[in-house]
């Protein structure tokens, strides 16, 4: 979709309860209004709430929980309607000294206005990662899902857990053993019991998008997007009877784009195509007959009215509802929908919490079937051989590409990576068969022992550059990947994946 429908007026800000300094909002569709909860930064921080209802507006805020919170961008407090009729909110608190050391604390309230702390769900000990929490109502109380780093304590991979609580919590179960460091989960209640979506990890660092519902995994898209480090963006997950939709954002195609899929095959479809330069983000409500996705575009909030039946998805043209930068301190984006009034809150970096409302019925009706990604795509952003900085494998010495005089291939490699160890042969080929080319091979945030015993009597120049500067000059995270460029720097040939040699044209 290249389209995009903009608001021909800045929408007004929503009169709200946070003030200067909010972050982190969380939006909860109660019964009788809408629950908003954020917190205050600073030395002092403080997780409020408050209550909203059609005819006495905004309750005085409440505070949750203060002192020792771990107050952060994307690992954010949740709340959920539990199955008693209380309302419990999840939100890290720190257990260390440690940057990341915190756990998953939770508070219990049923007036909205007094709050308990009811303990922790994980009873590991470990002063590592707990967060990134979703829950779901469960019989008298909910059952909760949360990103375990107690392996990680000894060098091993964050997981993915569960526990239930009725009066207290039962012992944690894995839900999966491998999981992204950073990235949000998603759970629903679903006529056969729980779903839970999130990001996987696997040992070649390909980070997809997976539903688990408790009896093994399924494999949302199928990506294959392999990148060295957390994209820090988590996938969304709603219900519509025996129908359920996962947004989610991918880098696979050379930049980020953002998908949805409908279950129970969930393949992928392209809703906010890499050509909108959408950061990601999303997120998803059920409405009564489909779906309302939002999700941070480019320099703002977009949404999209999505129905499914099967496999096929249609969406409505995105409609641009405010304007946010696209940075960190812009947050998370998460809706509501109360009384066919959409609400939309945010963090502003000057301002705190902000948010804006929309009626459900001004929004385009769903009319375009959704395409399936590209395989294999080949596109790149980039046209002309970008002056990436990098230094040199051997001496640690600043290099620039730049420097190349003559006909170039560039090859993105890193040692982690399954794919591009079996590329290996295929770089000696490409030298042996393409003299007239300077074969440069970049390792992406790599370690420079790795490197030399991958590089060790291997052809060309390998160099070390950090994800960051590679993903901005290249525009991709994905790995491997090549381009060649001719004698004046214009890009000839690229691809993604494992490199083939008869694919390469002859510069001679």
């Amino acid at each position: 979709m290249l389209w995009l429908t903009w608001c021909l007026a800045a929408e007004p800000l929503l009169p709200l309860p946070t003030g200067e300094g909010s972050l982190a909002p969380h939006l909860l569709r109660t019964s009788d209004g809408l629950r908003l909860t954020w917190m205050e930064g600073g030395q002092a921080s403080v997780l409020r709430s408050s209550a909203w209802t059609p005819t006495g507006g905004w309750s005085k805020p409440a505070r949750i929980a203060g002192g020792d919170l771990f107050v952060n961008w994307a690992d954010t407090p949740v709340a959920a309607v539990a199955g008693d009729g209380s309302t419990v909110v999840a939100y890290p608190r720190k257990s260390a000294a440690g940057t990341y050391a915190y756990d998953v604390r939770m508070a219990r309230s049923s007036d909205g206005v007094s709050w308990e702390d009811i303990g922790s769900p994980h009873q590991d000990g470990t002063p590592t990662e707990h967060g990134f929490s979703s829950m779901i109502p469960e019989e008298d109380g909910f059952r909760i899902f949360w990103l375990d780093g107690r392996n990680t304590a000894s060098g091993g991979p964050m997981g993915l857990r569960t526990a239930a609580w009725a009066g207290e919590f039962s012992p944690s179960e894995v839900v999966d053993d491998r999981v992204c460091d950073c990235c949000g989960t998603s759970a629903v209640r679903a006529p056969t019991g729980w779903t839970v979506a999130y990001r996987n990890r696997t040992e070649d660092e390909l980070r997809d998008i997976r539903v688990s519902r408790g009896e093994g995994e399924v494999v949302v898209g199928d990506d294959q997007w392999q990148m060295p480090g957390c994209p820090v963006n988590g996938p969304r997950v709603a219900q519509l009877g025996k129908q359920s939709l996962v947004a989610w954002t991918t880098g696979a195609p050379g930049g980020l784009e953002v998908r949805v899929a409908a279950g129970p095959g969930f393949e992928g479809r392209v809703l906010a195509p890499k050509s909108d330069n959408p950061e990601g983000r999303v997120d998803i409500v059920a409405l009564k007959d489909r779906y309302l996705v939002s999700w941070l575009g480019e320099g703002g909030v977009d949404l999209s009215l999505v129905s499914a039946n099967g496999s096929e998805i249609l969406a409505a043209k995105p409609t641009r509802v405010a304007s946010a930068p696209s940075g960190r301190k812009t947050g998370f984006p998460r809706t509501a929908v109360v009384n066919d009034e959409i609400i939309v809150v945010w963090t502003d970096p000057e301002r705190g919490v902000v948010g804006v409302t929309r009626p459900v019925g001004s929004l385009p009706a769903p009319s375009e079937v959704l395409k399936s990604p590209a395989k294999g795509d080949r596109t790149r952003a980039i046209t002309a051989r970008p002056d990436l900085a990098a230094i040199t494998l051997e001496g640690g010495k600043p290099w620039k590409l730049s420097t190349i005089d003559g006909p170039v291939l560039v090859a993105l490699w890193a040692s982690w990576c399954g794919p591009c160890r079996a590329e290996l042969p295929a770089l000696r080929e490409v030298a042996e068969a393409h003299p007239e080319l300077e074969l440069i091979v970049i390792a992406v945030d790599d370690q420079p022992v790795a490197v030399r015993k991958a590089a060790r009597d291997r052809p060309g120049t390998w160099v070390l550059a950090d994800r960051e500067a590679v993903n901005s000059a290249f525009q991709t995270s994905s790995v491997p990947s090549s381009w060649l460029f001719d004698r004046q720097g214009a890009l000839q040939w690229s691809g993604e994946g494992k490199l083939d040699p008869a694919s390469l044209p002859d510069l001679r």
